[in-house]
Formats: C-alpha cells, sequence, structure tokens
C-alpha cells in the first residue's frame, strides 16, 4: 500500500474542499449583505 500517495491525495481533497468552501462562504455573504442593503432601501420608501 503507498500510504504517502493516500496520505498526499487526502490532503489535497482537504485543501481544495477548503478553498470552495471560503470562496463560496464569501460570496454568499457579500449577496447577503447586498440583498439586506436592497430590502433597507425599500423599506425607507
Amino acid at each position: 500500500i503507498h500510504w504517502f500517495s493516500i496520505f498526499n491525495s487526502f490532503m489535497m481533497v482537504i485543501f481544495l474542499t477548503g478553498l470552495v468552501s471560503m470562496i463560496l462562504m464569501r460570496t454568499l455573504r457579500n449577496d447577503y449583505a447586498k440583498y439586506a442593503r436592497e430590502d433597507d432601501d425599500l423599506e425607507t420608501l
């Protein structure tokens, strides 16, 4: 069994999952802030 290869693949999967989740969370947070700001603008009218 090639333990180094398995470990390397596992670490790559964890790294890429973390990268994608960080990008997704940042995008969703920005979108939520934008929509909340638009809702506030509509309520003030």
